[in-house]
């Protein structure tokens, strides 16, 4: 961008500079820095002023001087000489000559002809071949110096101004003027400066955020491949950030661009947490440099959390580490080094194993290598360490290695990658929490957006209050599960109306023992047994439910059998054949056939004997009325016939009571044994889960003390001897597990209670309750 300055030829060039007045007071409307210590200085102007070239229209002086011809650049700086002298007259003569040779320093004059000698009020109307020759070249030379040395306008710190910056700038500029305030090129380029590295930052977080979308491939990858990936995209991001961002002295952008430092260690935390095998990836050996660059490891204890609330007395969460932490994979690329330790062979193990030994000395650096060697010591009992050839010594291939076939690779390589891949293979596990929880797919998830919430709130991810947060999740679906399980199966196996109730409640049981049996594979950490009440509760109301839909069936498919069996009784009755001598007898005997007929009925229900018994209470009246109007039998006869059918009438009566007592004591006894399942499956649940966590203990005491053994042999004594506290502590929490205190009492103290409550029929037979408990225990 340059600055172009035209006057008519008709003035001589030096008359012309004392007119240029507006020339010496640059200095006074213009700054360059906000808090200039003594003015500004011609450094601090010349840093951001254009290329400045004088242009002469109708030119009709001879180039020359002395005689001599000379160049339009020639002439220019000739006449931008200054006179000696101080008088006043000098002083106004070099005023504006002075100031562009400061402010100016590249320089360049053009002068032109007249491109016609018509008259110039025709000029636009003139066409090319119409102008002067000598006007044209002067026309192409000056458009070709333009085209070719005019460059884009450019800030001190080699800052370019494009479309938007040049219009930020110009708004910059004329609010200053408008505000009465002198233009400042440096607020100007630090406003400039704010807007267009907070552009910066968002083109930079959005490339990262398009490179780990594009190129993310979970949940295969490993850890390193994650972290590589992270830092591959954050380097390219930060490329971005820097070409499009300036004058970020403070670096306060690219802070905010790069985030927390501790971005990686989170990563690796939560790598710790959500895996049940973390493959470690470096490159060379495992030497000093790998060990410091693992310090990840070393902040784990100011990452996680084991418990929510520990007691002041409790030792800290890192003793607890070892009990859910993954098993450590360390995988060494491009090994440069034999597998000999003394002159003698060894494993890879062993090689890991010798690396992770502390060493004496209190240096700085030895002492922070020791950090990673012990907590990898400390937090993962399970370790494993493969080393791999350089895939080729082809640097061709090496370039692009993922496209390399199997066959081009270097045999030892291909060994190599095939026991990694078969040892991963064939011990990673299932990721598995304290209690022997598996984390399927869903919990996964639910674990990741718990721990990554509590980072997002500043808060460290706690193993225990993500695992209840998982349980309520879980537990909810396992409720779900296991009440949609038993009314799937009763609809699958019972046929309404079931012949005895006795019948109903067997399927009942035998489904309800499996929903049961589903909500207790499904379900964890229900302490206050909420869960497994509510499952309670819910089969109970089914089981009701599907009761009073079995009596209804009962009901309408006996009466509607009734029905059908008395209507030749009904018409004869209607059509008074029971009207005559002997008709009592007659209809006794039409009766009683209704009543043999309806027993041979199959399958009629619970509400047989119920549905009978009104049928015969309907009929009582018209047995009177027919006994009273029958002209065969005397006084005596009839009331003997009238006792008789009071006394049937009444042995139904009883007859039905017994049976309503029946099934009200087999539904009681149901209920004993829902209260009775629940409980077993509940003490099975807790001896299995009082097995996981008496094994984890020994498998975590076994550690601590092969670890305290291998440091007293080490010679640190000191350190040996502070696991004492831990692997007593453990000691005791085993003999605890062991002698596993009273089952039943807790039982008793928590679910029983629950249970009797949402099961009110059992409350009412403690006897037969304590019998039950007797039996289990």
């Amino acid at each position: 961008m340059e600055s172009n300055m035209g006057l008519d030829g008709m003035l001589l060039l030096p008359v012309f500079l004392n007119h240029l007045s507006n020339m010496t007071e640059m200095t006074d409307p213009l700054r360059a820095r906000k808090s200039p210590d003594t003015g500004v200085g011609d450094a601090d102007i010349v840093s951001f002023f254009p290329d400045f070239e004088w242009t002469l229209r109708d030119f009709y002086l001879s180039l020359e001087i002395g005689g001599q011809l000379m160049t339009a650049d020639e002439y220019l700086e000739n006449s931008l000489k200054t006179k000696q002298g101080s008088d006043q007259k000098n002083q106004t003569f070099n005023l504006p000559r002075l100031c562009i040779q400061k402010f100016f320093p590249p320089r360049k004059c053009f002068v032109f002809d007249s491109p016609t000698h018509k008259k110039l009020s025709q000029l636009e109307t003139l066409q090319d071949d119409e102008l002067s020759l000598e006007f044209v070249q002067q026309v192409a030379e000056f458009s070709s110096h333009i085209y070719t040395k005019s460059k884009i306008k450019t800030l001190p710190g080699g800052i370019k101004v494009t479309g938007p910056r040049l219009e930020s700038l110009v708004l910059t500029y004329v609010s200053a003027i408008n505000s009465g305030a002198l233009p400042c090129m440096e607020n100007a380029v630090l406003a400039l400066a704010q807007r267009e590295n907070a552009s910066a930052v968002q083109k930079a977080l959005s490339h990262y955020e398009q490179l780990m979308v594009q190129k993310r491939q979970l949940p295969t990858e490993t850890l390193q491949e994650l972290l590589d990936l992270h830092r591959a995209s954050k380097r390219e991001a930060i490329e971005i950030f820097t070409k499009n961002s300036f004058k970020d002295e403070d670096q306060s952008f690219q802070k905010e661009l790069q985030g927390d430092p501790k971005n990686d260690s989170w990563i690796f935390a939560l790598a710790v947490l959500l895996s049940s095998t973390l493959v470690y990836n470096s490159m060379g050996t495992i030497n000093h440099q790998a060990l410091e660059q693992l310090h990840y490891v070393t902040e784990l204890t100011q990452l996680i959390r084991a418990k929510s609330d520990p007691t002041p007395d409790e030792v800290e969460d890192s003793t607890e580490f070892a009990s859910f932490f993954p098993d450590f994979v360390w995988t060494v690329r491009d090994f440069t080094l034999e597998l000999k330790l003394n002159g003698h062979p060894i494993t890879e193990d062993e090689y890991l194993e010798n690396a992770l030994k502390l060493i004496s000395g209190e240096n700085q650096k030895i002492q922070y290598s020791n950090m990673s060697r012990e907590c990898i010591r400390y937090f993962f009992p399970k370790r494993k360490c493969f080393v791999f050839d350089r895939p080729t010594n082809d640097r061709i291939l090496l370039s692009h290695i993922d496209e390399v076939p199997q066959n081009q690779l270097e045999r030892t390589f291909v060994v190599q990658s095939k026991n990694f891949c078969s040892y991963i293979f064939t011990n990673a596990k299932t990721k598995t929490l304290r209690g022997g929880i598996l984390v399927t797919g869903n919990r996964l998830g639910t674990l990741a957006e718990t721990y990554v919430n509590a980072i997002n709130k500043g808060t460290i991810p706690c193993l225990e209050d993500a695992v209840t947060t998982l349980a309520q999740c879980e537990n909810s679906a396992a409720l779900q599960k296991a009440a949609n399980h038993y009314s799937e199966q009763m609809a699958q196996r019972v046929e309404f109306p079931t012949d005895t109730l006795q019948e109903l409640l067997e399927v009942h049981a035998a489904c309800e023992r499996e929903a049961i049996a589903v909500f207790m594979e499904h379900s964890f950490k229900d302490d206050k047994h909420e869960f497994q009440k509510k499952l309670v509760d819910t089969i109970e109301r089914k089981k009701e439910a599907l009761l009073l839909q079995n009596e209804e069936a009962s009901v309408k498919y006996c009466q509607a059998q009734l029905e059908q069996l008395s209507e030749p009784l009904m018409q004869s009755i209607s059509r008074g054949v029971f009207s005559v001598p002997g008709g009592h007898s007659l209809y006794l005997d039409t009766r009683k056939l209704v009543e043999q007929n309806y027993k041979l009925v199959p399958r009629k229900g619970v509400k047989a004997r119920e549905v009978l018994q009104s049928f015969l209470e309907q009929q009582s009246a018209i047995e009177i009325s027919i006994l009273q109007s029958d002209k065969a039998l005397t006084d005596g006869e009839k009331a003997i016939a009238a006792e008789r059918a009071k006394k049937e009438a009444a042995e139904k009566e009883q007859e039905l009571l017994r049976q309503q007592q029946k099934e009200q004591q087999e539904r009681m006894e149901a209920q004993k044994r829902s209260f009775q399942e629940n409980i077993v499956q509940l003490k099975e649940k807790m001896e299995r889960e009082r097995e996981n966590i008496l094994r984890e203990q020994e498998r975590v005491l076994e550690h601590k003390l092969k670890v305290q053994e291998e440091l007293l042999m080490e010679g640190f004594k000191e350190k040996s001897e502070r696991l004492n506290k831990e692997i007593n502590r453990l000691k005791e929490e085993i003999e605890t597990s062991k002698k596993s205190p009273s089952i039943l009492s807790q039982i008793l103290d928590t679910a029983g209670t629950v249970f009797l409550a949402v099961l009110p029929g059992v409350g009412k037979a403690v006897g037969a309750v304590m019998k039950v408990f007797s039996a289990i225990f």
